[in-house]
């Protein structure tokens, strides 16, 4: 693979990229078109019943209604404003921000140019190195509990994915499907920092999805691959899996928010950066009890502070094509790169962005896998750090029982979720895996 290569990301079998995606650029004008057609029928449907209001209503009585309106849309206002400060203070002040790294650091250019900040840390001549991929809006923060329980005897190398953390930004070219830019990323990152020796992959969330992709892209990797672990993710289809915690009876909104969210996020990336976060940390933190992370333990209130500062700190525009490849994304026909390896699968319960029941569709495919079903949202990195930790230096230590598929160590979601819609939550101890 050279980088003169025009088609370097196609495969034998893309069937299910055959409709190129539209660029960002693109949705935005379609964004405009409705938006500019909202107005048009507000406008309209207003001033046609502001004329026969006065046409047939007494003026005391429009403007005692008036008045009303107005009083109830300020009151609305200030019970949301009040719901979104009372969740700011009650996650505390601070907000938890790890400790500088002590790892060396490094910048890995791609494929177009991007420079990509990465770190490593532990013994240099280590037989084997644990790569961590983040997710959406995220940097590599995000492993910090990882980081610092690293197995022993082992390297870790942590980067920032483009458009995130302390990376360059560069956007997702549309013409190359999913998220195999992103793909093509890891594997530099791999190539310049872990040449040789044998490799665990550890992706949460979009970087789940970006390892699923590299396994389309670039097969050689994983000969070395010893060990994978998938964080509330999946291989696709994007658009079945992400959900936003919205039920299915409301798919036409589904669909509006999967359609256009990338055009929204590029619009709101052209404010200036003080109208984005004139309201503090209050709004997204909010966002982020609602999306992504569950529970009021202090781990979890910990977990909601950093990924909400992570998402504060991310310009929108930066990781707009990344909403549009993630939707796209769908490499369920390359998993069987991924069948002979240890592979543990990490799911939250309360997911709001991944479905729990879309593991059902894949799962299957991986015997080696071992699927394990904790309590909390969808940042289980954060919310669930010693679980994550322990179900790592598992597979690490080539512990797993890869004979033992999944569905010997516990119901399949589906079941798990149907079940629980009507008997109610799970404890702790009936959705993890059997140890």
């Amino acid at each position: 693979m050279t980088d003169n290569e025009s088609s370097w990301w196609s495969t034998e079998d893309d069937r299910q990229y055959a409709n190129p995606r539209a660029s960002v650029g693109e949705r935005v004008f379609g964004v405009l078109v409705l938006v500019y057609a909202a107005c048009v029928i507000a406008l309209v449907t207003i001033g046609g019943a502001t004329y026969w209001l006065l046409k047939v209503a007494d003026p005391e009585i429009l403007l005692a209604g008036g008045i009303a309106v107005v009083v109830c849309a300020l009151m609305c206002g200030a019970v949301i404003l009040g719901l979104t400060y009372v969740n700011a203070a009650t996650c505390g002040p601070e907000y938890d921000l790890p400790p500088q790294s002590t790892g060396t650091a490094s910048l890995i250019r791609t494929r177009d140019g991007v420079l990509l900040h990465a770190e490593s840390e532990g013994p240099a001549r280590a037989p084997r190195t644990i790569v961590f991929v983040h997710g959406l809006c995220n940097d590599m923060r995000v492993w910090h509990h990882q980081r610092a329980a690293l197995p022993p005897g082992h390297r870790a190398v942590l980067f920032d994915a483009r458009g995130h953390g302390r990376s360059e930004d560069g956007g997702l070219d549309h013409q190359i499907p999913g998220l195999r830019v992103l793909a093509d990323d890891l594997g530099r990152v791999i190539d310049e920092t872990s040449p040789s020796g044998e490799l665990v992959l550890v992706g949460h969330s979009m970087g789940g999805m970006t390892i699923f992709a590299l396994s389309a892209i670039r097969p050689d990797v994983f000969a070395r691959v010893r060990g994978i672990m998938i964080l509330d993710s999946t291989p696709g289809p994007g658009q079945d899996a992400v959900w936003f915690g919205i039920p299915w009876m409301f798919q036409p909104v589904i669909w509006v928010i999967q359609r256009y969210s990338a055009a929204v996020a590029r619009i709101a990336g052209l404010l200036p950066d003080f109208m984005l976060r004139v309201l503090g940390m209050g709004p997204y933190l909010l966002a982020m009890r609602c999306f992504a992370v569950s529970g009021r333990s202090h781990t979890a209130l910990s977990a909601r502070r950093l990924t909400a500062r992570m998402v504060y700190e991310t310009n929108p525009r930066r990781y707009a094509g990344h909403l549009a490849g993630i939707l796209e994304h769908d490499e369920r026909r390359s998993l069987r790169y991924l069948a002979p390896i240890p592979t543990t699968i990490v799911a939250g319960e309360k997911d709001r962005l991944i479905k729990l029941s879309s593991y059902d569709g894949w799962l299957h495919v991986l015997p080696a896998a071992r699927f394990v079903s904790v309590p909390g949202g969808h940042m289980s990195p954060l919310e669930q750090p010693d679980t994550v930790n322990d179900e790592l230096g598992r597979l690490v230590g080539q512990g797993i029982p890869s004979h033992r598929g999944f569905r010997q160590q516990e119901r399949a979601p589906l079941m798990r979720y149907w079940v629980g819609r009507f008997i109610g939550p799970h404890s702790k101890s009936s959705i993890r895996s059997a140890r």
